[in-house]
């Protein structure tokens, strides 16, 4: 459900409604998803780039 809603949403509050944070990082590493997303996200986001480094 994680990869649909992070490929798919088309506002802010669709990720809100979703998405956990904890959660989200927990499966960051994890998740499949097209290298434009995950490189916009770990951008925004650098907690998840150190957790999918973590992880490898």
């Amino acid at each position: 459900m994680y990869e649909t809603v992070l490929r798919e949403a088309t506002n802010s509050e669709d990720l809100q409604l979703w998405l956990n944070g904890p959660t989200l990082l927990r499966l960051w590493a994890g998740l499949v998803l097209p290298p434009q997303v995950r490189l916009a996200w770990e951008a925004k986001h650098p907690v998840l780039a150190e957790a999918r480094r973590a992880a490898a």
